[in-house]
């Protein structure tokens, strides 16, 4: 199975995993997925968020 290795597997690249992981868990496509950026991901002490709608401001 491909997610517990993304989830785990420390010889695959770390945005490989990520991207994978986004993919797989989110259902986002790879268009999507090679636009993001900075800007829309937040980290916190509380976990990692990723804003995948256009902001309005």
């Amino acid at each position: 199975m491909i997610k517990p290795r993304l989830l785990v597997d420390d010889t695959v690249v770390v945005a490989d995993r990520v991207a994978g992981l986004l993919g797989l868990l989110h259902a986002q496509r790879a268009t999507r997925i090679t636009r993001l950026t900075g800007k829309h991901v937040t980290v916190t002490d509380n976990g990692v968020v990723c804003r995948w709608r256009r902001s309005t401001s």
